[in-house]
């Protein structure tokens, strides 16, 4: 019992100890912050000094009377340190001695405070020629950046464990003896009692509440028996309850769609279920940290911040967090009060990027087709107004201005075609009949219907398949007929006179491939991941000079995709491009 005592005072000396040294390492790093402050102000008020020997040492000299006075002050060895191991002032050592004292960059409590804050070691110093305890801090204030250092003697810590081992030892051994005696004496009595007490006990701790003791004798130790039978029977059924409660709580959290982080009045995460891990790409460790360590957005933390000082109602704020991928989250915050007081917060994030995403197609979608279809408008309403102010009368001017709202109005049905067609595409609604197709069949007559226009520019459009190459695929004659004549009729539109598009039908391990290459303008590459956008063009000013819609090559992509296909591009500015798809053969 004595060596009990004496090992626990003796650590609570030496813990005492390691507190003052604590306490006097904060309260020196604040006078080194103050007094730097004043010598930066002395330094900064003269200009153009040069640095030399006499202002280092009178530098030194300033650091080491600060030193000196918070040694005395504190009662330990006082060392300060400039952030690159220099040592400043020294409360143990003279200034000539500072000015020959080796590096102390790399002392163990040094290294420790400037890559943690906290730097502590126990060893002999190399300096001074004794053993010491050594506490260090990182002081980072505005005016100094450097550690400052206090340091005990062991010798002392060790001298207060022998003073301490003379009062206790002795003490502790009568102490022995005479509770040796009571506790033989009180066995005589208790010793079966409390036994079979003993092991209900340690059947509880192993979670067996069945057992049940049971004593003739109405003494304490009776009492003592019933009362642990009620309290076994009373923690069986709360343990039961709280069981349950843990399993239906834990399925909820662990089954929920959206992400949920729970933290405590600190602020500290305790809790994250797999959803929100699984949307911010979360796989390092998160128990006890900061939510601005784990994800890293400044709006989390003020939220979090926000929600331990507001002890009512949810707060709500969409986020925009930057990870793998760009995420949009709304982030419903409660904090958790108990007896009115803020325990923690919980936050609820629903991902909705594609909400958002879907949104702004929309607005695209509609401001696109506001745009193309205005520009027919405004051609019919132009013309429309100039025959009726009296071209109608010239019956050649009239005739031309009818031809050209003849022309844009085609133009407006076409795209409302498209419009349509897109729109049940997108919908599904466009049911697919699947049947095998010969593709070689639907190019012939892709190039019979195209044929006119591409004469009108001499083009030569040609298929180039053998008749060897097996061309049967899956799907809707007319769909797949629509795609092929939207890539072809784009080839065509886009080639400069004389120029040359190619369909090259081959079959690729249970797909066909349908290529059309063509030697037009091309597509710059970082464009080539747009070209199946709704409405977009490569050129927008050479691309209103040619009729279009702006919908076909996003018509292909749909009619594919539906097909359980893909679409690919390639093309080189200048040189021409190649648009192919894939689809599943019969």
């Amino acid at each position: 019992m004595s060596f009990y005592l004496y090992g626990n005072l003796s650590k609570s000396a030496y813990e005492n100890i390691k507190i003052n040294l604590l306490k006097n390492l904060n309260l020196a790093s604040l006078f080194v912050e103050v007094f730097y402050s004043v010598e930066s102000q002395k330094i900064n008020s003269i200009k153009n000094i040069e640095i030399t020997n006499t202002a280092i040492l009178g530098r030194i000299t300033s650091f080491d009377a600060l030193a000196d006075k918070i040694g005395e002050t504190s009662g330990a060895r006082a060392t300060i340190i400039d952030i690159d191991g220099t040592v400043l002032g020294d409360s143990l050592l003279t200034i000539d001695q500072i000015m020959r004292v080796e590096n102390h960059l790399y002392r163990t409590e040094v290294q420790s405070a400037i890559h943690t804050g906290f730097g502590e070691s126990k060893r002999f110093s190399t300096t001074i020629k004794k053993h010491m305890l050594y506490k260090a801090k990182l002081v980072t204030g505005k005016n100094f950046f450097g550690i400052i250092r206090l340091a005990k003697p062991l010798i002392e810590i060790e001298g207060l464990e022998n003073d301490i081992k003379k009062i206790i030892i002795p003490a502790g051994s009568l102490g022995i003896l005479l509770a040796i005696l009571l506790s033989f004496l009180a066995a005589l009595f208790l010793t079966k009692s409390l036994r079979e007490i003993s092991n209900l006990a340690k059947d509880f701790v192993k979670g067996d509440f069945t057992t049940k003791f049971f004593m003739p004798q109405k003494d304490e130790t009776a009492h003592l028996a019933k009362a642990f039978n009620l309290m076994g029977d009373e923690i069986k059924v709360k343990i039961k309850d709280i069981t349950m409660e843990r399993s239906r709580l834990e399925a909820i959290f662990l089954s929920m769609f959206d992400g949920v982080m729970v933290f405590d009045e600190q602020g500290r995460i305790t809790l994250m279920n797999s959803a929100l891990t699984s949307v911010l790409n979360i796989t390092e460790s998160y128990e006890g940290k900061l939510p601005i360590e784990i994800i890293r957005n400044i709006e989390i933390r003020e939220l979090s911040d926000k929600i331990l000082s507001f002890k009512e109602g949810v707060i709500s704020q969409e986020i925009i967090i930057h990870n793998v991928q760009e995420k949009v989250l709304l982030i419903h915050a409660t904090p958790l009060v108990m007896e009115n007081v803020i325990k923690g917060g919980v936050m609820v994030f629903h991902d909705i990027t594609n909400l958002r995403k879907l949104e702004q197609i929309r607005k695209d979608f509609v401001a696109n087709v506001s745009h193309e279809l205005k520009t027919p408008v405004a051609s019919i309403k132009g013309y429309a107004e100039t025959l009726i102010d009296g071209a109608l009368n010239d019956e050649k001017n009239a005739r031309s201005f009818l031809n050209v709202i003849l022309k844009e109005s085609d133009r407006l049905n076409k795209l409302i075609d498209n419009i349509l067609e897109l729109s049940k595409l997108e919908s599904g609604k466009n049911k697919i009949k699947f049947i095998a197709v010969d593709m070689r069949n639907i190019a012939e007559q892709v190039i019979n219907a195209i044929r006119q226009q591409s004469e009108q520019k001499n083009i030569s459009v040609t298929l180039n398949s053998s008749p060897a190459v097996y061309c049967k695929a899956k799907g809707d004659e007319q769909a797949l007929y629509s795609a092929l004549f939207n890539l072809v009729d784009n080839a065509v539109k886009y080639t400069e006179r004389n120029g040359f598009v190619s369909i090259f039908i081959s079959k690729i391990e249970g797909f066909i491939k349908v290529s059309v290459i063509d030697t037009g303008c091309g597509i710059p590459e970082e464009l080539l991941s747009r070209v199946f956008e709704r409405f977009f063009r490569v050129d927008k000013s050479h691309s209103r000079k040619i009729e279009g819609t702006g919908l076909g090559l996003s018509i292909v992509k749909n009619i594919i995709q539906a097909h359980g296909g893909s679409v690919m591009v390639k093309s080189v500015v200048g040189e021409g491009s190649d648009f192919s798809f894939i689809i599943p053969k019969v």
